[in-house]
């Protein structure tokens, strides 16, 4: 019984211990989460635009584009319903951020 009651001690403190690296872990991920998201921003917004540009023919500097039209209604096509205001505005976005980028194409 001795033995026994020795051995759920160390058990115990072992399933502590555990307890204890893992709310560290999660400590640790939750604040640097936001810092990952905050670096994929740019990224991705040059990743949207360099597919509107190559894809698409989106050009910033040209107003009334049929490419925010074509970008709609692939999304769509997907099941992905997004209006023409916020296509243009997200993309104007990443052409602020990567000025010249759009001129590759």
């Amino acid at each position: 019984l001795y033995e026994n009651i020795i051995h759920l001690d160390r058990e115990e403190s072992r399933l502590k211990a555990m307890r204890h690296r893992a709310r560290l872990e999660q400590d640790t991920a939750e604040t640097a989460l936001p810092e990952l998201a905050d670096a994929g921003v740019p990224l991705l917004r040059k990743m949207v635009l360099a597919m509107a540009v190559g894809r698409y023919g989106y050009h910033p500097e040209k107003g009334g584009q049929s490419a925010i039209t074509d970008i709609c209604n692939d999304l769509q096509a997907a099941g992905i319903d997004m209006s023409q205001d916020t296509v243009r505005e997200m993309l104007e976005q990443a052409s602020a951020c990567f000025p010249g980028a759009a001129d590759v194409a």
